[in-house]
């Protein structure tokens, strides 16, 4: 669908100046070259002397508007994201300003939202070859404004969408990653330069695309690159953290199908891995898996899906009529044992309460002292739940065990043995508990290979074992990851 046009917006608001202030605001001044050919607003209004290569008039209405059938079909075949507009802008989407010339070819191109000027000269390249249908009023045919809008992704590819012209990079990029990934170092295959190459290229086009740019942190460890795996590691953990959080919104996610709760989680601790065999700062990393973790314990969402603002509205909407209604009516003493907290506690995400208490502040809902009584029954309620009261989710579960793994990366066997006890003394579910005995067992039953921690850390942020590395150090490397993706839920979380 198209979008309105702002110069249209604007012309609608100026119908309602008066002619003189009008005039000295229109005269000259339009971003697209155009000037009004009478004073008379209304006539102003359909047509313009357009300072182009254009015969006659410009209308900005006609009887019968330019046609062009598939517009992204043509797109598709005929456009190329230039790689540095691509890597400069990244816009998915833009609005394209012309004329329709009357014999529906396009001229006046404008992109007010583009900057690079290789993007601008790619779209303009392509829509000069557009053939309209043109546009006619009085049953004659006219030169006509045009603004209408292009998505530049063609689709999905690999579970992430490409734009156009790019996904040949897309696919050569995963294909590498794939390759590499089976190789067992750099002598193994004739074309691992090549591969490399490619997986390089789609990271840097692609850094939140983790299939590809994960690979590619891990190989530049192998490399022997360390701070360059940090700084590829940090570009992807940033591309990739910018759909899920909307500021002051309550936790409601914009609508992106290539999200994952479990991949925001698995980027996050490699960030944390890296920064580890970096031997640099990792203290922030280290609580950033920590927080990620404890806000996908609470609200679930650890799966591909795009969110539908409406239904999140609805649910926030609903929330407050329970909530709020109940203060209203003088029920002031509401703590976990309520009936009342055991229903917006079990159908509601804290978070949803928590981003809602301003909004119920602002409208003179609830006073400071409900306010205060509401955040601390909230926040009683995320601890309690990050440390396992009720969790028998198999998916939630698992995030138990990524968070012992990354205590173990940050402070050793030592601290992750006291979360877990901590764990297990609380209200953790019995089914947790369990779990948690179980990865105890099972790292007892592999000790021998976490005695060095250093090691264990270079075989989860290598992709193959170090260069000079014999087969006997090739074999211990691969032993250690083996053995910490038995122990913790590594291949889950790769998922």
């Amino acid at each position: 669908m198209n979008k309105p046009s702002v110069t249209i917006i604007i012309l609608s608001f100026l119908l309602s100046l008066p002619s003189g202030e009008m005039a000295g605001m229109i005269s000259g001044e339009s971003p697209l070259g155009f000037e009004p050919r009478q004073s008379n607003f209304q006539d102003y209004f359909k047509s313009f002397e357009y300072h182009g290569d254009v015969d006659g008039s410009v209308l900005l209405q006609s009887d019968v508007p330019p046609q062009f059938n598939g517009i992204a079909t043509f797109f598709r075949r005929n456009f190329k994201y230039p790689e540095d507009a691509w890597k400069a802008e990244r816009l998915r989407a833009i609005t394209v300003d012309c004329v329709i010339r009357k014999d529906g070819t396009v001229t006046g191109i404008e992109c007010p939202k583009i900057k690079h000027p290789a993007l601008f000269n790619e779209v303009k390249r392509v829509v000069e070859k557009m053939r309209w249908v043109p546009a006619t009023h009085g049953g004659e045919k006219v030169n006509v404004y045009k603004s209408f809008y292009v998505d530049l992704n063609p689709g999905t590819s690999g579970g992430s969408t490409v734009p156009y012209g790019l996904e040949k990079a897309e696919k050569q990029g995963r294909k590498s990653a794939a390759s590499l990934k089976r190789c067992k170092g750099a002598d193994e295959i004739s074309s691992f330069d090549e591969n490399v190459a490619a997986l390089r290229k789609g990271a840097e086009l692609f850094p939140e695309y983790a299939y590809i740019s994960q690979p590619y942190v891990r190989l530049l460890s192998a490399l022997g690159d360390k701070a360059g795996a940090v700084a590829m590691s940090d570009s992807c953990l940033r591309g990739y953290n910018k759909f899920r959080y909307v500021q002051g919104k309550p936790d409601v996610r914009p609508p992106h199908n290539d999200y994952s709760g479990r991949t925001e989680i698995s980027l996050a601790l490699m960030n944390l891995i890296q920064r580890k065999y970096l031997d640099g700062e990792s203290e922030n990393a280290f609580d950033d898996v920590c927080d990620l973790i404890n806000r996908r314990v609470v609200d679930g969402d650890l799966y591909n899906q795009a969110v539908d603002y409406s239904v999140s509205i609805k649910k926030i909407e609903r929330m407050e009529r329970d909530l709020v209604m109940e203060y209203s009516n003088g029920v002031a003493n509401i703590d976990r044992n309520t009936p009342l907290w055991e229903k917006v506690s079990r159908e509601y995400s804290i978070n949803e309460l928590s981003y809602s208490l301003r909004y119920w502040a602002k409208r003179g809902q609830i006073n400071n002292a409900q306010i205060e009584q509401l955040t601390a029954l909230i926040d009683q309620e995320y601890d309690y739940m990050t440390k396992g009261k009720g969790v028998s989710n198999a998916d939630k579960i698992n995030l138990f065990g990524v968070r012992a793994l990354a205590i173990w990366l940050q402070s050793g066997e030592e601290a992750m043995r006291s979360y877990i006890s901590e764990i297990k003394g609380g209200e953790a579910s019995n089914k947790l508990v369990k779990y948690l005995e179980k990865l105890e067992k099972r790292y007892d039953e592999n000790k021998p290979l976490f005695i060095d921690r250093e090691k264990v850390i270079e075989s989860l942020a290598c992709l193959m074992p170090p260069k000079g590395a014999d087969d006997t150090a090739a074999k211990a490397f691969y032993d250690r990851r083996h053995a910490a993706e038995y122990v913790f839920p590594l291949r889950w979380l790769m998922k």
